[in-house]
């Protein structure tokens, strides 16, 4: 996650070994979903996705990451 902590966006890096379906979520300390979450097929390789933290209050986030092989998290500080 870069750049971190993030004021207008933040970028998710990470790699998939295989074609899968992947769904991305931003949640909040309690676990609520902040945005919509984006899903979509993703081939075998490196990837990004850069999300808008523009519109959320300052505080800590976590970026999560699933796909039929498991779930990865990562947090995301916003400052304004």
């Amino acid at each position: 996650v870069s750049p971190n902590p993030s004021s207008m966006h933040t970028t998710f890096s990470f790699s998939i070994p295989q074609e899968t379906l992947l769904t991305i979520s931003l949640v909040d300390c309690l676990g609520r979903e902040v945005a919509p979450p984006r899903q979509q097929r993703m081939e075998s390789g490196d990837h990004v996705i850069e999300w808008n933290t523009e519109n959320l209050t300052e505080g800590v986030y976590y970026g999560v990451i699933r796909t039929a092989s498991g779930v990865r998290t990562a947090t995301v500080c916003v400052v304004h």
